[in-house]
């Protein structure tokens, strides 16, 4: 399936089970299927929330289209079977990598077994491809996942770098973390992933007085990670999706040999017509020899120049070439 593919069904919500403490539904649900009510009946509009969504304030810093309605709309991200979102639940290790699976179009892959995983939810075959693609690997010195363990924000960084590098993303080179007023409380290892998140305007840091704060041991809320979505997937994917194929350019045509000299066929020179050879006058004082016959004679009607003696007495001209 293709990485936008599944997006465009529209499902229904079967016997999933909510999950503990904010983790999002099995099933991915676009938004606009959820009965988004205030008073719980889906006949009224509550105009102070947004898309009636009753824990979302319509005033809140990410309740826009081009934030939450874009991983609503998108089904990277899905309220609870309640119809509440959760914005300020802290976003899960299962969660986060089972919307960056949906990124990369949901592929089924085999994976060696976590000991605290349950494939049978909803993130099962997600866990699975983000250990193959190095995405999230579990805990060091365990064969741990912590699907329900919160992500720091470092932590989700280096999560959301990872699967650029595995969707084919250069990530080298971003180590400037300077534009973060609490640049020095970021753990060594993860410099270079919130080097590149910031590079990208995918984590821009928490502001507080006056400033932009990384934070980067604390928690990352649901809310927040709605919008490092939506810029991962929209701004980052999408300009790599959308830039156009450049042509090929064609191979140069090999030079062609140089022709070689050609002689010039020499336009044939006509042939010479013949003088007719004068008659031979008899001499007034020689006789011809009786072996001689008169007119033939050999010295005065030969041409050395050609070599023109046909047998039949014939004269031939000459071909010139």
């Amino acid at each position: 399936m293709s990485r936008h593919g599944f997006r465009t069904a529209i499902g229904t919500l079967c016997a999933a089970t909510a999950c503990a403490a904010g983790l999002i539904l099995s099933s991915p649900i676009p938004a606009q299927s959820l009965d988004f009510g205030s008073s719980g009946s889906g006949d009224t509009f509550d105009q102070n929330t947004y898309r009636n969504i009753p824990d979302v304030p319509a005033t809140d810093w990410y309740a826009t289209d081009d934030i939450l309605g874009y991983a609503l709309d998108n089904g990277l991200m899905t309220g609870y079977d309640n119809g509440y979102f959760g914005p300020a639940d802290l976003i899960t290790r299962s969660q986060v990598v089972t919307v960056l699976w949906r990124m990369a179009g949901e592929p089924i892959v085999e994976a060696e077994a976590y000991d605290d995983v349950d494939y049978s939810w909803f993130y099962g075959d997600a866990v699975n491809w983000a250990r193959v693609e190095g995405v999230a690997t579990g805990y060091a010195g365990t064969n741990g996942f912590g699907p329900d363990d919160p992500v720091t924000r470092e932590q989700l960084a280096k999560m959301v770098t990872e699967f650029a590098k595995s969707e084919g993303i250069d990530i080298s080179g971003h180590t400037d973390v300077s534009g973060f007023a609490d640049a020095d409380s970021i753990s060594d290892w993860a410099v270079p992933y919130l080097g590149w998140c910031a590079s990208e305007e995918i984590i821009t840091g928490r502001i507080a007085n006056g400033g932009f704060y990384a934070e980067p041991q604390s928690n990352s809320q649901r809310c927040e990670f709605a919008k490092i979505a939506t810029i991962l997937d929209r701004d980052v994917l999408g300009e790599v999706e959308e830039k156009p194929i450049s042509e090929e350019e064609p191979e140069p045509a090999p030079n062609p040999e140089p022709n070689p000299e050609i002689e010039p066929t020499p336009e044939p020179k006509p042939e010479p017509t013949p003088e007719p050879d004068p008659e031979p006058q008899p001499h007034p004082d020689l006789e011809a020899s009786p072996d001689e016959a008169p007119g033939d004679d050999s010295d005065s009607n030969s041409h050395p120049e050609y070599d023109n003696d046909d047998s039949d007495g014939q004269w031939t001209p000459p071909v010139w070439g």
